[in-house]
């Protein structure tokens, strides 16, 4: 069982606080933004596709698809859940550096948002992910998303090891009835709720974990430099070789950093 939780209570004062949030404009994301917000933090930044449902989150305070490539020539979803939030953590990471290492107090944490359903990937296959991997027929798109989730799993645990200042944790948010999964055909509905047999989560419910991770006191004292993963609300999971293998997170490290052109001292 995880812990019991409740964001209004259980959040601490955030005065002070600058918050970034990927893909802030609905499901997880927009809920853990106007929970944020109830507390006080400096500055809240989030992205988004979309302007209007940007305005709309503002005003209040993909997974599991078919073969496609990015803009920048990357499998779907490896470019969208992986590079794009990786790159992002690395155009910030010398100033979280700077902040975790000059301001007195300072608590930097990164929190990336992954599945269970890593443990379906084999790995991560480099020499794939710039083309649609459109030869994985059997479960082909689930078999994709997992292994986008394996790299959050992974990015999340090399640089919690390279760079112990900042507390680096990754999170299962649980089973959620966002837009995608409404937007899902029946096939992939049905798959998704075998998996939530006692009813899914909504939306403020699966910002729970996110929420815990990014903000409890207690969390510091729990990662310990290596994988940092944990089911909803604060339950450690064990995982499996893979997100555990040194090898493999120090290759994704190294790729990534590569592909996304960054020099990182």
């Amino acid at each position: 069982m995880g812990l019991p939780y409740n964001p209004d209570t259980d959040v601490p004062d955030l005065s002070g606080k600058v918050i970034l949030i990927t893909g802030g404009t609905s499901g997880i994301g927009k809920a853990a933004i106007l929970e944020l917000a109830k507390h006080n933090p400096a500055h809240i930044y989030f992205t988004g596709r979309n302007e209007k449902s940007a305005k709309e989150v503002i005003s209040q305070c993909v997974s599991a698809i078919p073969p496609a490539l990015t803009k920048d020539g990357y499998e779907v979803q490896f470019g969208t859940n992986h590079v794009g939030n990786a790159a992002i953590l690395l155009l910030l990471l010398p100033i979280m550096l700077r902040t975790a290492n000059e301001v007195p107090g300072a608590d930097v944490r990164f929190v990336a948002i992954t599945s269970l359903g890593y443990a379906m990937a084999n790995g991560i296959d480099f020499d794939a992910v710039r083309s649609k991997q459109d030869n994985m027929l059997l479960m082909g798109r689930w078999r994709r998303c997992a292994q986008s989730k394996l790299a959050n799993v992974l990015f999340e645990r090399e640089l919690g090891k390279r760079y112990s200042q900042i507390t680096s944790v990754a999170v299962y948010p649980g089973v959620v009835g966002t837009e995608a999964v409404a937007n899902f055909g029946t096939f992939d509905k049905m798959l998704t709720l075998i998996t939530a047999p006692w009813g899914m989560l909504t939306p403020r419910e699966g910002a729970y974990n996110t929420l815990w991770a990014a903000t409890s006191l207690e969390v510091k004292d729990m990662v310990d430099g290596k994988t940092a993963l944990f089911e909803p609300v604060g339950k450690p999971h064990a995982g499996n070789a893979k997100c555990h293998s040194d090898e493999l997170s120090k290759r994704l490290w190294e790729w990534t950093v590569g592909e996304v052109g960054v020099e990182l001292r």
